[in-house]
């Protein structure tokens, strides 16, 4: 009878890790390798505005801003991060549907 228990547990864990998933999805648009890579929101952080900056492989400056696609929905943010690998660094540019509306750069 334990084992049985522990399987239902185990079914109801896998199956609310996949519907946490679906809900705070981030879809990957686009990921350029740069030189430097700083992220004042620390990665995939929807409920905060946030601004990545650094160099480009040519040595120019960049910044960009998280926002809202009003242009699609009013429920698209887009959402900068950076990546860092052993040899690389990326700068990244997701998509995230937020459920209750998109204002100023994040989720409402």
């Amino acid at each position: 009878m334990q084992a049985r228990q522990i399987q239902k547990a185990l079914l109801v864990t896998f199956l609310l890790l996949i519907f946490t998933t679906l809900i705070y999805a981030f879809t990957l648009v686009q990921e350029t390798e740069v030189l430097t890579c700083t992220d004042t929101d620390y990665g995939l952080n929807e409920s905060v505005r946030g601004t990545i900056s650094g160099l480009t492989l040519q040595n120019k400056t960049y910044n960009k801003t998280d926002y809202c696609a009003t242009q699609v929905s009013n429920l698209t943010l887009v959402e900068y991060a950076c990546s860092y690998s052993n040899t690389t660094v990326k700068a990244q540019r997701w998509t995230h549907n937020c459920t209750n509306g998109c204002s100023v750069g994040k989720c409402s």
